[in-house]
């Protein structure tokens, strides 16, 4: 089993247990290639305005994980309910295909209605605050890292991780 959460991951199989932090890309690429199989061959990432940062995209069926050169961060963005060899899902439970009610049960908060219609396309799930940080949703309070929960209509579809509130790239 593949276990995401806003720190990282933990892959847990035959009562082992192996955990890394998306601080350290190295280790988050060998804990998807333990869940979902050898690493890809990585395709760079083009750069976002204004932004300095040299990134690679490493995609596995259903798992892309994209990393800072430097090896210095990572995130994953989770588009299948399972790889090829383990389910994935967050600490609470959650996976793509879970409802937005076992999502809302589970503690996830509306983090953004990207089309208007007075319901969120976007949740946020496992929220921890970030100090230093001010939120771009919740002006004047600190920002927050959680699990994102992309939706189309009441089913989650896709899991980006670390997601926060603080940051407009």
């Amino acid at each position: 089993m593949l276990i995401v959460s806003t720190e990282g991951l933990t892959f847990l199989a035959d009562g082992e247990e192996s955990q890394a932090d998306f601080a350290d890309a190295a280790a988050i690429l060998e804990i998807v290639a333990l869940a979902a199989g050898p690493i890809p061959a990585g395709v760079a990432v083009p750069p976002y305005d204004g932004l300095d940062l040299e990134l690679t995209s490493y995609a596995w069926a259903g798992i892309t994980v994209t990393a800072n050169n430097d090896g210095s961060g990572s995130s994953i963005s989770i588009t299948s309910s399972q790889s090829d060899r383990t389910i994935i899902v967050t600490e609470s439970g959650i996976g793509v295909g879970s409802s937005r009610a076992d999502a809302v049960t589970a503690g996830a908060f509306e983090e953004w209605d990207r089309d208007g219609d007075g319901v969120a396309d976007l949740l946020g799930l496992d929220a921890v605050d970030v100090p230093g940080t001010e939120s771009l949703v919740r002006p004047g309070t600190v920002g927050r890292q959680f699990v994102l929960l992309l939706m189309e209509g009441d089913v989650v579809v896709s899991m980006q991780v670390p997601g926060n509130d603080f940051a407009d790239i």
